[in-house]
């Protein structure tokens, strides 16, 4: 008898993309999981722990409650084995860390504590389980991030002293924004045509989409197309916790391998993972720490990045 395979949050992003890579019995998400309640599929995928970083940040009660619903959902859904995804943002350093690592939670923004103690929760109250860490991902369905801003230039919101500074030299601009309950400028809807040629007035502005980044920060970037090979292997190999990142790259040097020019903005924070894995080795072998290299991910980035630019 085959395995029954049950999938929560298959309409989310990462989600979406594991639907794309395998086929599952079972699928949920926010709006009809309690469909799901007492089927005890023999795995259960739990990528339906929603929340953008900075929201639960400066929502810590709405944050806290996904999370509540999260524990209920797996407790009434009654999987044999779960799989959790997880973010590497459980991490309070983000250097040099690997799943051997202490948390020190005292250190943790919300978003970080809340998923961290997902994890403990997983870790006490289910008996078989894994849990995957994902870092900077991308893939069809692509919402945030600095590849969706590589992409797109375009800001989706602008506070009224970026509008101000942007049209006393772009004044046409103001009219494809409106002003949002929070007093930013939002973005319209727009045209496919007229999103291109907004697009293309925000590439000779410094101050687009990407002014949000500072050009040194490094992240670890994964594709999530290869996400379900992974979890695969992580079943295989039962290993409980595993951190799925990839070699780090500068901000800088995604944008200079795509457009071929220079990208420069200290305006901004910088932040740099470079979190390891004690798996790698034995999974992609060579004494690796990382689940991809550099020249591999600056690769695929480019691959990705072209053709999600010919979408627009």
């Amino acid at each position: 008898m085959s395995k029954k395979t049950a999938l929560v949050g298959y309409t989310g992003f990462v989600g979406s993309n594991l639907c794309r890579s395998a086929s599952f019995d079972f699928l949920a998400n926010s709006k009809n999981v309690q469909q799901l309640y007492g089927v005890k599929p023999d795995v259960l995928i739990y990528a339906g722990v929603t929340g953008t970083k900075w929201y639960a940040n400066t929502h810590k009660e709405y944050d806290e409650a996904i999370i509540r619903a999260a524990e209920e959902n797996i407790v009434k859904i009654a999987p044999k084995k779960l799989v959790l995804i997880s973010t590497v943002d459980v991490y309070s350093s983000i250097d040099d860390v690997t799943e051997e690592t202490p948390i020190e939670v005292a250190k943790l923004h919300t978003y970080g504590k809340n998923r961290y103690m997902l994890e403990k929760w997983t870790e006490e109250n289910i008996e078989d389980y894994h849990i995957v860490r994902l870092p900077a991902i991308y893939g069809e369905n692509l919402k945030k991030n600095f590849i969706y801003d590589l992409i797109h230039l375009v800001p989706y919101t602008l506070t009224k002293d970026r509008m101000d500074a942007i049209i006393t030299n772009y004044s046409d601009i103001s009219s494809y924004y409106r002003l949002n309950v929070d007093k930013n400028f939002e973005l319209i809807p727009l045209e496919k045509g007229e999103y291109r040629k907004l697009r293309d007035i925000f590439a000779e502005i410094p101050m687009n989409a990407l002014s949000f980044t500072n050009s040194e920060s490094s992240y670890q970037f994964l594709n999530l197309a290869t996400v379900w090979k992974y979890i695969e292997t992580v079943i295989k190999e039962q290993i409980r916790t595993i951190n799925l990142v990839t070699e780090p790259i500068a901000a800088e040097e995604v944008f200079e391998y795509i457009y071929h020019n220079k990208f420069r903005n200290d305006t901004v924070n910088r932040i740099n993972y470079n979190l390891k894995s004690i798996y790698a080795d034995s999974i992609v072998g060579h004494g690796k720490q990382y689940y991809g290299d550099k020249d591999a991910v600056l690769y695929d980035l480019g691959k990705f990045v072209r053709q999600e630019i010919e979408k627009l």
